[in-house]
């Protein structure tokens, strides 16, 4: 009886389903000959090639060692999530998502990095999305994930901004670390040389300029969310004696159906909003940065900087006494390579390079 039973069930479900696919999301383009390898524990499963058996242990290591401080702030700790690793790939990122959930690691190290074991930053940054993920999976989000699978638990990432995401992330990162990216000069250099963040041109922040800072431009150079999430969830921190996106996340989880939730948690808990912890965050920086000495700009450009567009020389290469090859960006094309006078600033394009993953260099006269 039973087994008929479970064959009726069967025809049932095929019935019902005559389109079945996985759930499957590549990141990382491996190749099909490598052979993989796990290490479980109670708490993570790293999943890696064997030709990095040794970074794998070293990135369980690290863990290891920010495990028990990683969920500072939060209620709940991290959810139990496998890290696979991707070798085999000149990008240097992590990741952390859903369908299915995983931590991803592209283990390359970053060209531009800093004093910091590559690793480390990825394990102090990524995990502690781990934690935000879990402590938005609770309530009604969780409830819906029983019934839609991990589809349901993406509903949570709507409850908090990514700005706010990866804002206390790189404060994670920076907190679990010895230099994390908030401690560079480079990460707030940005908004030092804009001066008055945000204002328009009688010095009143107005409604239009709070969102370019916040949603991006196309004409403008603003800096991105992780900039901006690290300056407003650090002055938060500072402001309030707790992290806030905890009751923003417990709130968000359990009333998911509400618009804005993270308005309206603010409100609810803190008496503020996303506009005004705007405007005292970079009245703050301003009254710091104004109080630091003035230094003077040692710098020399080796040509006259364009106006009115946003254009950056990367990594000169010396072609000759005035000639270099540069890489050149702005935002009217694709990033190109450009031979470069610098007595005359003539500038004669090489070729489109489109992403650039590693620092360019030079052997024999080939790039």
């Amino acid at each position: 009886m039973r087994r008929l039973l479970y064959t009726v069930l069967f025809l049932c479900a095929l019935g019902v389903a005559p389109k079945a696919g996985a759930q499957y999301y590549t990141w990382g383009s491996d190749p099909a000959g490598l052979k993989w390898s796990t290490i479980r524990t109670p708490d993570v499963r790293m999943i890696y090639p064997d030709t990095v058996s040794g970074v794998a242990r070293r990135t369980l290591f690290y863990i290891r060692t920010v495990q028990p401080d990683i969920s500072y702030g939060f209620r709940h700790g991290p959810m139990r999530i496998p890290f696979v690793m991707h070798p085999e790939n000149f990008q240097s990122n992590g990741l952390v998502m859903y369908l299915p959930k995983r931590v991803e690691f592209l283990t390359s190290p970053a060209i531009d990095g800093y004093s910091m074991p590559w690793y480390k930053q990825l394990v102090a940054h990524e995990y502690r999305h781990a934690v935000q993920y879990n402590n938005l999976n609770r309530g009604v989000i969780r409830a819906l994930s029983y019934i839609l699978g991990q589809q349901g638990s993406t509903i949570g990432l709507l409850c908090m901004p990514i700005w706010a995401m990866e804002g206390d992330a790189v404060m994670s990162e920076t907190a679990m670390s010895s230099f994390g990216r908030g401690l560079q000069p480079s990460f707030s250099m940005g908004y030092r040389a804009m001066g008055r963040v945000g204002r328009d041109y009688k010095g009143r922040r107005d409604r239009r300029n709070i969102d370019k800072w916040f949603c991006g431009s196309y004409r403008d150079y603003i800096p991105d969310h992780y900039e901006l999430g690290y300056q407003i969830c650090s002055y938060a921190y500072a402001r309030y004696d707790e992290n806030v996106w905890d009751r923003v996340a417990w709130f968000g989880s359990r009333n998911p159906y509400m618009l804005a939730t993270t308005r309206i948690a603010l409100e609810k808990y803190y008496g503020t909003n996303v506009r005004e912890l705007f405007r005292e965050t970079f009245d703050a920086l301003e009254r710091h940065w104004d109080s630091l000495p003035r230094t003077g700009d040692s710098a020399a450009p080796l040509v006259p900087m364009p106006e009115g567009n946003y254009t950056t020389y990367q990594w000169p290469l010396p072609l000759s006494d005035t000639t270099v090859l540069v890489l050149k960006t702005d935002y009217d094309r694709p990033s190109r390579f450009v031979r470069l006078d610098t007595r005359t600033g003539a500038e004669e394009p090489v070729c489109y390079t489109g992403l650039v993953s590693t620092r360019p260099a030079m052997y024999g006269g080939r790039v």
